[in-house]
């Protein structure tokens, strides 16, 4: 299949392209190559992008990781010449002292990174009192990596949604147990389906287990203290999320959107489905007064549940 792509993406291609054709030579240079910055609003394709030129190198040891995921283990895996980070983002400053390590390590080992951002370096870590902390890593980020501008008017995700993977989810309108059992004409968790999890030492409370699937109120999972790495280990066990529940994000607690937000990047990048039971519609969720960090980016991704269930089930009241 052929793929057209605008003049933003063209650059962006051809930047890492060279990057792969520099990886490719059999000869060692004195200095890792020049690696690439791709950035800008979300949907515009980036992390596909470098997922395409990713899978073709085949030949050249590498790693790629959601930055989630990395934080969570910060080990450079032994041997690898290129790093691929989707998702790159700072926002305190314990994170930015990380990433000037981080990009360190990296040159010191000749290690080409390619990361994906919906900021350009200079907006890392954007709160004026904090943002000295991070200049030593946008230098870094200056002086080894290509920057490009990916941006432009079109949210590819919604554009083009896909029912596979994490795009096979649904939102339902009301976010209630028994609607979501409708909606998935599947059976709804009763209290003798509850199940608690042992997570990192921690219990957690499951509405129902169903071989790979989970189903989980929004309030056991997001207002009470779980954090990305939690989220990370139960993706190992479960293949397909049902989360019921979620409520105007004004009526909930602070930390709540966010634990959503990280939730959705956990599970697109993993590309696990996510059934999404919401007691407002998601133009309501969006306009709300509380919001989670880089809410563009949520959005754009829970729009392809939106797309996916357009057509299928009930989106708003």
């Amino acid at each position: 299949m052929t793929v057209a792509l605008d003049p933003d993406q063209e650059r962006a291609l051809d930047a890492l392209r060279r990057l792969g054709e520099d990886l490719g030579r059999r000869r060692r240079l004195p200095r890792s190559p020049q690696g690439v910055y791709l950035w800008g609003r979300p949907g515009r394709g980036k992390t596909w992008l470098m997922d395409h030129v990713f899978d073709q190198m085949t030949s050249v040891p590498s790693w790629r990781v959601h930055f989630h995921e990395f934080l969570s283990s910060p080990t450079l895996p032994p041997g690898i010449r290129l790093l691929c980070f989707d998702e790159f983002h700072v926002h305190d400053v314990g994170d930015a002292m990380f990433l000037r390590r981080m990009l360190a390590e990296t040159a010191r080992r000749r290690i080409a990174v390619v990361a994906t951002s919906n900021y350009a370096p200079e907006g890392l870590l954007p709160n004026p009192m904090h943002h000295h902390h991070v200049l030593p890593a946008v230098a870094a980020i200056r002086g080894s990596m290509q920057v490009v501008r990916v941006d432009g008017p079109v949210d590819y995700r919604r554009e083009a949604p896909r029912n596979e993977g994490f795009g096979s989810g649904h939102i339902v309108d009301p976010g209630s147990a028994s609607a979501m059992a409708r909606a998935l004409e599947s059976a709804e968790p009763s209290r003798s389906d509850t199940r608690i999890l042992r997570v990192r030492g921690r219990d957690l409370r499951a509405l129902a287990v169903r071989g790979r699937e989970v189903w989980f109120d929004f309030h056991d999972l997001c207002v009470r203290p779980v954090s990305v790495h939690d989220y990370l280990e139960l993706t190992r066990d479960f293949s397909s999320w049902v989360v019921v529940g979620v409520p105007d994000f004004d009526t909930t607690t602070r930390e709540a959107p966010q634990r959503l937000a990280n939730l959705v990047d956990v599970l697109h990048d993993r590309d696990l489905p996510l059934h999404l039971g919401c007691d407002v519609g998601l133009h309501e969720l969006a306009g709300a007064r509380r919001q989670p960090l880089d809410p563009d980016r949520t959005f754009s991704r829970l729009g392809l549940l939106l797309a996916n269930s357009r057509g299928e089930l009930p989106v708003s009241r």
